[in-house]
């Protein structure tokens, strides 16, 4: 019985240090965002979202925002803004989000929604996948720079 007492704290212990949270905001950290969507899956997390933008990128249309110098990282938040919301910010910074949001913080209004993504050679698919969590932005009026 001392034993399961002492792993019971210790458990307990290990879990208390790891919790990554973002202060009394209320708004979810990327970890957070990452394991209530791959629980709740196919459904979304509806939420703030808090991040430090570490890396950003382009395709077809889209820009992403990523909490991760690797956006391949199994630990990466993607925020992917859509081409409206891209303009907007445009607008409102004078340059490219991807260049004006990089190493600031954000704060992001959405649904959370882990999204099963098909590894590509040469534009064919070869039946490998991974998942990645991924917030869509519609609109400027969802992005907040902390």
């Amino acid at each position: 019985m001392k034993y399961v007492n002492l792993i019971f704290i210790s458990v307990l212990f290990i879990t208390a240090c790891s919790y990554v949270g973002t202060g009394n905001s209320g708004a979810l950290s990327p970890i957070q965002a990452i394991e209530r969507s791959a629980a709740s899956a196919p459904k979304a997390v509806n939420n703030v979202f808090e991040l430090q933008v570490k890396s950003s990128n382009s395709h077809q249309g889209l820009a992403f925002l990523n909490s991760e110098k690797d956006n391949l990282d199994q630990r990466n938040l993607v925020i992917a803004l859509r081409p409206q919301a891209i303009n907007q910010l445009k607008e409102k910074y004078g340059q490219s989000p991807q260049e004006y949001l990089l190493d600031k913080r954000i704060r992001v209004e959405g649904q959370a929604r882990r999204i099963k993504t098909w590894v590509l050679f040469k534009n064919k698919n070869t039946r490998q996948y991974f998942y990645q969590t991924k917030i869509f932005v519609k609109s400027a009026n969802q992005l907040t720079v902390l």
